[in-house]
């Protein structure tokens, strides 16, 4: 057990580490904080390419889609042209003088 200066003297340096101790703990805690901001904003730029890819997918699907419809749509007129011509009945074609 100390007395006297010298236990005055430990006194002060348990209360000096106690605020040395305390400093680093501040220091860490901002430290963490900082590190859980940097990875919260690469996670929302990371959910923001990925909606961007959602988003050209979604683009890419419409497109062929699209293209399926074209596709589907011009066999059908040209399967029904092929049934009956837009100008009335096929004429049976006469060959020309050089063909004779």
């Amino acid at each position: 057990m100390l007395t006297g200066s010298a236990r005055v003297a430990r006194e002060a340096e348990e209360r000096r580490e106690e605020v040395v101790r305390r400093r680093e703990e501040r220091k860490r805690e901002l430290a963490l904080r900082a590190s859980i901001l940097a990875v919260d904003a690469k996670l929302a730029a990371l959910e923001t390419e990925r909606n961007g890819y959602k988003l050209e997918l979604q683009a890419v699907k419409e497109e062929d889609s699209d293209r399926r419809e074209a596709i589907t749509g011009d066999q059908e007129d040209l399967r029904a042209s092929r049934e009956m011509p837009v100008n009335g009945p096929v004429k049976e074609r006469r060959p020309n003088r050089g063909e004779l």
